[in-house]
């Protein structure tokens, strides 16, 4: 059996696990906001300012969903936008007060919702999530 062979049952095993616990804490934090608007919300507040073209590059989307999404959480007063200085064609926008208390407060949720299923595990199990976060890290994109 080939190296690669050996760890498709466990990339298989791997990658639905991990997409279970996504959507499972996904669903967590403020029900006024869909999964899309909250994960453009706490990547705005995470980068700070930022132009929409750049916001668009960085979160993957098409400009016609980024602004969307981010004319309805200017709606909601959650995000400022405001001109470029130096470019009038380009906005650049940044969370608000009251989204960077929304963001704030779902992350919190999040871990503590979290925090309490990991908490029900036995130590030994605890111990060895700890172990493997450095692993499950080097997966992830630079």
């Amino acid at each position: 059996m080939t190296e690669t062979a050996e760890h498709d049952p466990l990339a298989v095993q791997l990658r639905l696990a991990v997409g279970r616990l996504y959507r499972t804490f996904r669903r967590g934090g403020d029900v006024t906001l869909t999964t899309s608007q909250q994960l453009l919300l706490m990547a705005i507040e995470r980068s700070g300012p930022l132009r929409l073209v750049d916001l668009a590059h960085q979160q993957g989307l098409p400009p016609s969903n980024l602004t969307r999404i981010v004319d309805w959480l200017a709606a909601r007063d959650l995000i400022v936008r405001e001109a470029c200085p130096g470019d009038r064609r380009s906005v650049i926008v940044s969370a608000s007060s009251t989204g960077r208390q929304v963001v704030h407060r779902v992350v919190r949720e999040k871990a503590e919702h979290l925090g309490a299923r990991i908490d029900a595990l036995p130590p030994d199990q605890q111990r060895a999530i700890r172990a493997a976060l450095p692993v499950l890290e080097k997966l992830l994109p630079d």
